[in-house]
C-alpha cells in the first residue's frame, strides 16, 4: 500500500519536497481538482439515490438523471406532455386505442394521435399509401 505522506492520492506519483511536504496529499493542482471533481460527482449521485417515482409510469427515476427529473425517461416525458396538451384524463385518453393495421393495442407511451402500434405497422401503412 502507498504511503500517503510520500505519494499523490490521485495519480500515485511521488510528492515533491518543499514547504508543508508532510501535509501534502496531491502532487499538483491538476490532481487535486481531478480528485475533488470525482468526489463531488459521487456525492451528487448519492444525494439523488432516494427520489420520488416517475410521475407517469411509477417506475424508478435513475440517479444519473438531473436533480429535478420527474420522469424516468424520454418516453414518459413525451407521454405526459401529450396528455397535458390534450387536456384529457389519462384513463379516458388511453381507452380503446388500437392499431389501424393489425388491430393490436397502442402502447400508452406513444403520442396521442398515433394510429399504429409501432414501426412495422407504420411502414406497412406507408407502403400501402404509395
Amino acid at each position: 500500500m502507498m504511503d500517503l505522506c510520500t505519494y499523490c492520492q490521485s495519480c500515485g506519483a511521488q510528492l515533491p519536497d518543499g514547504p508543508f511536504a508532510e501535509r501534502r496529499r496531491f502532487c499538483n493542482a491538476v490532481c487535486y481538482r481531478r480528485d475533488y471533481k470525482a468526489m463531488e460527482a459521487k456525492a451528487r449521485i448519492e444525494a439523488k439515490r432516494v427520489r420520488p417515482p416517475c410521475e407517469w409510469c411509477g417506475g424508478p427515476v435513475a440517479p444519473e438523471r438531473k436533480a429535478g427529473a420527474r420522469y424516468c425517461g424520454r418516453k414518459c416525458l413525451i407521454a405526459a406532455r401529450n396528455w397535458r396538451q390534450q387536456g384529457r384524463p389519462r384513463a379516458k385518453a388511453r381507452k380503446g386505442r388500437s392499431c389501424a393495421i393489425c388491430g393490436g393495442p397502442i402502447p400508452e407511451t406513444l403520442q396521442q394521435g398515433t394510429k399504429y402500434c409501432g414501426d412495422p405497422c407504420a411502414k406497412v401503412a406507408k407502403r400501402a399509401k404509395g
